[in-house]
């Protein structure tokens, strides 16, 4: 479902020039120096035989390359600290899945938004401002516990070709050029989802998502690193 629902916003914003954040980003980013991010990050392998099956050795290598990534897109755009929910220690496995839970009923939220804008004819930040957010109090512990009430919330799917497929779409390209007809190769697909969040009034303050075919690679820090930067760079000055 949440797949689809990111489908729905990118459709959106291609309709229109979208700026994907809360009025008062601006004048509040410079109070934002710190955020814990709750992270959601899985890599698949997708075979020949289109068999997809979870990775635990890539997502690791995934989860290690992202978090390194944030840190530092976050610091060179904020100027502040990074740390990591799963980083905690003694946080109850209870709280730890409520709030993941939280970065999904933003995805609704924000295409709620988006949605609105269209039907209302409103601009996409008039909606940000208005737009009834959810009472959260019930993390304020956890807040206080980390030290702030900015979480970041970030979910992110990589699907990788075997070796195999990857040859096999190949062939399939060329064979399609040698009888005239044009077939686009089937690629991995790797999706994106964050949402900046206060957690005190509910606010959704920023978000971002994005769908890439074959051309990020979660494994690879430079290629991630290039993809999160991209998306850092949305957030105003």
């Amino acid at each position: 479902m949440r797949f689809y629902l990111l489908l729905f916003v990118l459709f959106l914003c291609s309709c229109a020039s979208v700026k994907n954040y809360h009025p008062s980003l601006k004048s509040e980013k410079e109070n934002i120096k710190k955020v814990c991010v709750v992270s959601t990050i899985k890599v698949y392998q997708i075979t020949a035989g289109n068999v997809r099956e979870y990775r635990e050795d890539y997502t690791k290598q995934a989860e290690k390359n992202i978090k390194l990534a944030i840190r530092e897109e976050f610091r060179n755009k904020f100027g502040g600290e990074v740390i990591y929910l799963s980083d905690i220690k003694n946080v109850d496995e209870d709280i730890k899945d409520k709030i993941e839970e939280v970065g999904i009923l933003y995805s609704y939220i924000k295409s709620g938004i988006y949605f609105q804008s269209m039907v209302k004819k409103d601009n996409v930040q008039k909606v940000f401002s208005y737009f009834n957010y959810p009472n959260l109090s019930e993390f304020n512990n956890i807040s206080k516990r980390v030290d702030t009430n900015y979480f970041l919330f970030f979910w992110g799917v990589d699907n990788v070709s075997t070796a195999g497929r990857v040859t096999l779409e190949i062939l399939k390209m060329l064979v399609g050029s040698a009888v005239g007809i044009s077939i686009s190769p089937q690629w991995g697909i790797s999706i994106i989802d964050m949402s900046l969040v206060d957690i005190d009034s509910g606010r959704l303050l920023w978000n971002t998502s994005i769908f890439k075919k074959g051309t990020c690679n979660f494994r690879q820090y430079d290629s991630i690193k290039y993809t999160i930067h991209h998306l850092f760079s949305e957030v105003p000055d």
